[in-house]
């Protein structure tokens, strides 16, 4: 069973999300690469393509 604490190198942050599913609090922080060469809607077309192929590939 992997250790359920999370050691962060630098000062504590709160999640930038929160949700609660059932008895489960999901935690999610983020940050955006400020030298990223892609934008925030070609990264998501990136993301869409490629589950669609794999979809193609693989049909469930």
């Amino acid at each position: 069973m992997k250790d359920r604490n999370i050691v962060q190198t630098t000062e504590e942050k709160n999640p930038d999300y929160e949700k609660k599913i059932g008895n489960t609090c999901y935690q999610v922080n983020y940050y955006f690469n400020q030298n990223s060469t892609m934008t925030m809607q070609e990264k998501v077309m990136k993301i869409m393509k490629t589950e669609l192929d794999m979809e193609v590939r693989n049909p469930a």
